[in-house]
């Protein structure tokens, strides 16, 4: 997704203003934008007003609406769009409407915000299963296949079995390279099924230094995750190893484990910070990606929303994006996306599903054809996506096969971690694992005290 809408680490979601369990629990219930009530009227889903909540910026809010009065004059279902600012102030919103019993009959929602979980696991939202699952009356008339979600996406929005989400907007992450620069130092371009190996090999070569110092990384990147706990546990995973816990979507975590292959991952991390063949955790990174369009940088960490950025300078190098490499086992890729929710007492469920589906179908297909936001979850609403990456060429196919393959992935590993004890857990990346990454603290035993320290704040939740 852009970077306005782009999804935020749940460790820097949870110093913004969130909603406890206590305090969502002593809140009556919600009613709906349009003045929902207790009952669930579902005698038709035809001549019916349904709201949703979206942050979505002017441009894309007028492609929504033009798609939506389609679905209004083939059912008579009227939508509203409802803006209420981007996603910091959007999030301070979701709050004080369901103090207010105000909510929309759909909203946007991450999981990786600190307000999720406490929402779902108090009864608050909506519980789409029996839609999702196709036993709903009204979900028959929908169309929605529950088999064509990309593997996991579903799963990142269950809570005791409970689908409280249903995914939407997708995001994939991997390396953009420059590919003049490959062919310039004679390696071989990165591949659908190119190796830890090959990336740790390729950032030694590209990276240039005069009299000792970096004057050019092999690898820049604004964003850790692909050496934070959980970039590490995706190469442990990729490499026959357990990864720091075998909850790969970091829901219900019982216990940490100090992984081998975990340690090993860290190892060649700290060697490649050290040589200067990839940027550390405290690199902000806010000129990577003009630099790395301006054919500056040889490769560059990040999501898939980078692209339309870099497409966008119209920039006469090669270039490409590749996925996060495979080890000696099997490929892992992370998993992440938004998603529709519902206040748990919803009138209109049946037109209410019925909007979410044309969303994530038509609305989505027509919109992102003309302004290419993201993928979708839902993979048959990512054809407009794909089909606006294709005008760009060469180029643009490749990106679409890396975030095919990405989005098909069954091994899957989420962005962050989502259990109560996630906050603090972010005070031991400073004191513990960053220093590991910059040699400033040997990866043994280090890493059995990060470990031994999590599992502390899990035990005590």
């Amino acid at each position: 997704m852009k970077s306005p809408s782009t999804i935020k680490r749940l460790l820097a979601c949870a110093a913004a203003s969130v909603l406890t369990v206590t305090a969502l629990t002593s809140c009556s219930g919600f009613s709906g934008g349009n003045g929902s009530s207790d009952s669930n009227d579902n005698s038709s889903a035809s001549a019916k007003t349904v709201s949703l909540m979206t942050w979505a910026s002017p441009k894309d809010r007028k492609l929504y609406q033009d798609s939506l009065d389609k679905l209004t004059e083939k059912t008579g279902i009227k939508v509203n769009l409802v803006y209420v600012g981007a996603a910091a102030q959007y999030y301070q919103k979701i709050n004080s409407m369901v103090l207010s019993n105000t909510l929309p009959d759909i909203f946007w929602c991450s999981n990786l915000n600190a307000s999720f979980q406490p929402l779902a696991a108090s009864g608050k939202l909506y519980d789409w299963t029996p839609y999702v699952n196709g036993t709903a009356s009204g979900a028959k008339s929908a169309e929605l296949d529950k088999s064509k979600f990309g593997p996991g996406y579903l799963d990142l929005y269950q809570v005791d079995g409970k689908q409280y989400g249903v995914p939407n907007e997708a995001n994939t992450y991997g390396v953009f390279y420059n590919a003049d620069m490959f062919k310039k130092a004679g390696l071989s371009l990165p591949t659908a099924d190119w190796t830890w190996d090959d990336l740790f090999k390729d950032m030694k070569a590209l990276t240039k230094k005069n009299g000792g110092k970096v004057t050019q990384y092999g690898m820049q990147t604004g964003w850790g995750d692909l050496y934070d706990p959980v970039g590490a546990s995706i190469y442990s995973l990729s490499n026959g190893g357990n990864g720091l816990a075998s909850e790969h979507l970091w829901k219900g975590v019982t216990k940490f484990t100090d992984d081998p292959q975990v340690a090993a991952g860290l190892k060649r991390w700290n060697q490649a910070i050290a040589n200067g063949s990839v940027t550390g955790p405290e690199f902000t990174g806010q000129s990577t990606w003009s630099a790395f369009a301006n054919g500056k940088v040889p490769m560059a960490w990040g999501g898939q929303w980078n692209a339309v950025a870099v497409f966008n300078t119209k920039t006469d190098m090669n270039w490409g994006y590749a996925p996060i490499p495979r080890g000696s086992s099997e490929q892992f890729a992370p998993v992440e996306s938004n998603a529709f929710c519902s206040p748990s007492k919803l009138k209109n469920s049946d037109a209410t599903w019925k909007v979410i589906s044309y969303m994530l179908t038509d609305v989505f297909n027509d919109a992102y054809a003309q302004d290419p936001v993201a993928p979708i979850a839902y993979l048959p609403g990512t054809t407009g996506y794909f089909e606006n990456l294709k005008t760009h060429g060469a180029i643009g196919n490749g990106i679409v096969t890396t975030v095919q393959q990405e989005l098909k992935n069954p091994n899957k590993v989420g962005t962050g971690f989502l259990d109560p004890w996630a906050g603090k857990a972010g005070n031991l990346n400073t004191s513990l694992w960053n220093p590991m990454l910059e040699g400033k603290k040997p990866v043994d035993p280090t890493l059995k005290d990060y470990v031994d320290q999590v599992n502390k704040l899990i035990a005590a939740q």
